[in-house]
């Protein structure tokens, strides 16, 4: 095994290694003895790539053309974060409680950043899912540990948001593997794919892109992974978790909110589509005019929320919203993402670290501190609902006991009876009417109507 090969094992596995307590304890400043990896694979690798197949259906690591760049990304992001860590861990009362936190903060750190790494490092859709997931999952751990309440309701909207992005992108896997007809993803139907392409290093890559080409099921993959990573970056209108993610979250925590579920989430989306390999013009108008929405509504909730607290929320809605303008010309015009398509790279990297300025000057504004113990604010009470339908299930069935279903019916066909009284739908709409008051539902809908009458005009 040679020296590159060895640093793209240590690159994610040294960070988790590290995430066990008692490895931590003999390794002084862990916190940067686990990026130490990226560092030099940054400095000495050339291009390589080294194969895994124990690790689920067989999967790779390697470093290839855009890899330099995304390893300073994950460097310029996550030495400041290592230093607040080591920060906190100096702080330290001595405490059991504050040494119980600083432990599992620590674990969720370490754990976070393999995922980063691994996720940035992988060459197939295999390597790419397993290590997001590590990411997103600890990355929610690292939300909510030692948190207060609203940290704590914070992290479980992003969970909600989280699962449903991995259950959609795990069924665009199974669609790939339909398409390529292997589970290794490594079968190649194409008969005009070369020996060359075959050898190449982002091999299971492009053999997916170029099987999904000529796929039937290619727009149904299309929109599981569009909608899958626009959950995991916030994407206008799915972007609820963000806003109060910045809120409540810890300084190094925040900091990383751009880097890594944002940044990710668009790494995958120019990695899983088939940018600049298939034309679909209808699919690519609407992207844009999603796009176009997102930055109308970024630039309104900047005028009318002018407050230093929701300007990271604010840029990323524009910077999205840019880059899902970009996904829609790329579908509908494959000939300029093919002659642009690498500047994304340089638009991702660009956006994860203006995200992390802009957070670490409101931190230094505010004294260090983005979280706080205050009422909930507007945004976490929209967001509510979802909290409250899922304990009113749990109520309902465990209050049920053994009778549920013929209960279940009763109640139901009572419930049914209740809405057909008049009194009730004029509670119904007077509730609405007030939820419709809040600025934000109202823009929500008069941009998506506006969206909606364009593209009428336009296919009419």
């Amino acid at each position: 095994m040679t020296i590159t090969e060895s640093l793209l094992l240590l690159t994610p596995g040294l960070p988790l290694l590290l995430a066990a307590p008692w490895l931590r304890r003999v390794v002084p400043r862990f916190e940067y003895v686990a990026i130490l990896p990226a560092l030099l694979l940054l400095i000495f690798a050339e291009q390589t790539r080294v194969d895994l197949p124990w690790l689920l259906l067989g999967s790779g690591i390697g470093f290839v053309e855009q890899t330099p760049l995304l390893l300073s990304m994950a460097l310029l992001l996550w030495l400041p974060a290592a230093f607040s860590l080591s920060v906190r861990l100096q702080r330290s009362d001595g405490s059991l409680s504050s040494e119980i936190t600083n432990r599992r903060y620590s674990t969720f750190f370490l754990l976070t950043l393999s995922g980063y790494l691994g996720t940035i490092l992988a060459m197939d859709v295999v390597g790419f899912f397993t290590f997001s997931t590590l990411m997103g999952y600890s990355f929610y751990g690292l939300l909510i540990n030692g948190g207060n309440s609203n940290r704590k309701r914070a992290g479980r909207v992003y969970l909600y948001f989280i699962i449903a992005a991995d259950l959609l992108l795990f069924e665009a896997a199974l669609i790939a593997v339909v398409a390529t007809g292997n589970l290794s993803f490594s079968a190649v139907r194409d008969a005009n794919l070369s020996i060359n392409m075959v050898r190449d290093v982002n091999l299971n890559f492009e053999v997916v892109r170029a099987a999904l080409i000529s796929s039937s099921h290619n727009v149904t993959y299309l929109s599981l992974v569009i909608i899958g990573f626009a959950l995991k970056a916030g994407f206008w209108p799915l972007y609820f978790w963000l806003p109060m993610t910045f809120r409540a979250a810890t300084p190094p925590a925040a900091l990383l909110i751009g880097g890594v579920p944002v940044a990710i989430a668009l790494l995958g989306l120019v990695r899983w589509l088939p940018l600049g390999d298939i034309t679909l013009p209808l699919a690519g108008m609407i992207i844009q005019f999603s796009g176009a929405a997102a930055i109308l509504f970024s630039l309104l909730y900047a005028l009318i929320l002018r407050e230093l607290k929701t300007l990271p929320t604010q840029l990323t809605l524009l910077t999205t919203g840019l880059f899902t303008v970009a996904l829609g010309v790329g579908l509908s015009k494959p000939d300029l993402w093919q002659q642009y398509g690498h500047l994304a790279y340089f638009y991702i990297v660009f956006m994860s670290l203006a995200l992390a300025l802009l957070t670490a000057v409101i931190a230094w504004r505010q004294d260090g501190n983005l979280s706080t113990d205050k009422s909930m604010e507007p945004t976490e009470v929209r967001v509510m609902w979802i909290e409250h339908v899922s304990e009113m299930i749990v109520r309902r069935i465990r209050a049920m006991g053994m009778e549920t279903l013929p209960r279940l019916r009763a109640s139901s066909l009572a419930t049914a009876q209740n809405y057909l009284h008049v009194p009730v739908w004029k509670k119904a709409l007077q509730n609405a009417e007030l939820i419709l008051q809040r600025w934000s539902f109202a823009i929500t809908l008069l941009v998506l109507l506006g969206v909606i009458f364009v593209l009428v005009v336009m296919v009419g």
